[in-house]
């Protein structure tokens, strides 16, 4: 079966001689996912304004939603300028996609009975699509969505109390965590069709020193913007250092229509410190 492996870093915080390597590692990992995903977040521009064209002409741009999907374009704009570009080809799509939906609304009325509407360009409904190619050149490849891991943050409890001489109204104070490694997913197979299969399991691999006990495993999974949230185990509670296990496990059979998908993973440990990833569908 094929198998993706997505790696995302948690760290406590810097070392006393420097920055912590594991932050410069993941530096180092973010800057080239980013190269990888330019492309992608070209070309998912490119289906957006594509989108955005053939609805203005149907009058789209007065119905509910349109300025949500304008919205989510110039959001993507301003993260390709920034050079995120999983993020930006994540809300090229979702725009693109609210484009799509609106004017298949405004044009759904006008079709004759039982004449489908024309398909637009849905990445849902096929794993893979690429534009129509230009008289004279060749087409572009096709854009294959697969999973990819986001960036995972880490926090301990709020504790109580009052610091001296300050006003710690608005305040809250963390307590340094002590939890530090890594969350990974292993997505089973790597690319998605409906109807067929899958399987996702989450690791964790404790790079602390002390022994890891994980109190719960969340997560909420997020399919054409509707989430359901559910509880996932954990299936391992104790970590010893360095060691990697398996904590959760999801299956199910992938559903017909996907346009947007998501999976936000809270690992919580004994010490109330959460560990937080979202792995998306792109």
């Amino acid at each position: 079966m094929d198998m993706e492996v997505h790696e995302i870093r948690l760290h406590a915080g810097d070392y006393k001689g420097g920055a912590d390597p594991r932050q410069r590692a993941a530096g180092d990992l973010t800057a080239r996912l980013n190269s990888v995903f330019k492309s992608r977040a070209e070309q998912a521009r490119r289906f957006m304004k594509q989108a955005r064209a053939e609805a203005e002409p149907t009058g789209a741009a007065g119905r509910e939603g349109f300025a949500q999907a304008a919205s989510l374009a110039r959001d993507a704009e301003a993260l390709f300028k920034k050079e995120e570009y999983a993020d930006a080809t994540r809300a090229f799509l979702e725009s693109r996609d609210a484009f799509d939906r609106i004017r298949r609304a405004v044009k759904a009325p006008l079709e004759p009975p039982g004449k489908a509407p024309p398909a637009g360009p849905e990445m849902a409904a096929t794993p893979a699509m690429a534009l129509p190619a230009t008289p004279g050149q060749a087409p572009e490849p096709a854009l294959v969505r697969r999973f990819l891991g986001g960036k995972t943050t880490i926090a301990s409890r709020s504790e109580g109390g009052s610091l001296d001489g300050f006003d710690t109204a608005d305040v809250r104070k963390q307590r340094v965590p002590e939890l530090a490694g890594r969350i990974e997913f292993e997505v089973t197979p790597a690319v998605v069709k409906a109807g067929e299969a899958y399987w996702i399991r989450i690791y964790l691999v404790n790079e602390s020193r002390k022994t890891a006990r994980v109190k719960a495993l969340g997560g909420v999974m997020t399919v054409n913007g509707k989430p359901s949230p559910s509880s996932l185990g954990p299936v391992t509670r104790e970590l010893a250092p360095q060691q990697r296990a398996l904590v959760g496990e999801l299956t199910g059979k992938w559903p017909e229509g996907v346009s947007s998908w998501s999976l936000d993973v809270v690992v919580t440990t004994d010490r109330d410190e959460t560990g937080k990833s979202r792995l998306n569908w792109m």
